[in-house]
């Protein structure tokens, strides 16, 4: 079910919440979206926020940084892209925003070609680290009665989409690795470990030995 553009300035403000602890004594040290700055395009919106402090002032960037610094700003230079099913994808701030639009336009995940995954591995690798190694982009999610979430995915020509994702209460367990559901394990376990640059010694838990996917976000 597609989501609404309050719901995705929300759900933002909600993962800001999740990531930044608020400090009463110090205002500006609390995020908060910019619900006046965002974005619509037809995949969804991009979602600008910045300092608490900032957000009162009710000065454009500009202005503030001349008078209090950037030191509680930057933030704000590194907006949210929520997609209409309530996805998050994070961006940076290396580049004008206008670039990450369009890297998100490029990479949309393309969905399980047979309309489900299964977890084959576990490994100690962080999605945020299979991220930046594989030049991917980030994504956010929320899964009812499990929290927060971080995965992503890269596309292999011998298995096709593949998804890294863990929860952030679990992180320290490793990340989860999806396949296709109709994909023989044995087949893509090895190719999955050769694309990856696994070693034995990063796996924490193979679908071939036991079958409990209760801690693993669904997809």
């Amino acid at each position: 079910m597609e989501i609404t553009k309050e719901e995705a300035i929300a759900l933002v403000q909600e993962e800001l919440d999740h990531q930044y602890p608020k400090f009463s004594e110090i205002d500006a040290a609390e995020q908060v979206v910019l619900p006046e700055k965002t974005m619509d395009f037809s995949f969804g919106w991009v979602v600008f926020y910045g300092s608490k402090r900032f957000a009162r002032s009710g000065l454009n960037l500009d202005t503030y940084t001349r008078k209090h610094g950037t030191e509680v700003i930057v933030a704000d230079n590194m907006p949210y892209i929520v997609d209409r099913q309530g996805y998050l994808c994070i961006t940076g701030k290396a580049y004008p925003i206008e670039y990450y639009i369009e890297e998100h336009r490029k990479n949309v995940f393309p969905g399980w070609p047979n309309g489900g995954a299964e977890a084959i591995l576990q490994v100690d690798m962080s999605v945020k680290t299979f991220a930046s190694t594989f030049n991917r982009p980030l994504h956010r999610g929320k899964e009812e009665g499990m929290g927060w979430f971080s995965s992503s995915f890269v596309e292999l020509d011998s298995i096709g989409p593949v998804v890294i994702s863990s929860f952030d209460h679990i992180e320290q367990h490793g990340a989860v690795v999806y396949v296709d559901r109709l994909i023989d394990e044995g087949f893509a376990e090895p190719q999955i470990i050769k694309e990856f640059g696994l070693k034995s010694g990063n796996i924490v838990w193979r679908s071939r030995d036991q079958n409990n996917f209760d801690s693993f976000p669904k997809y």
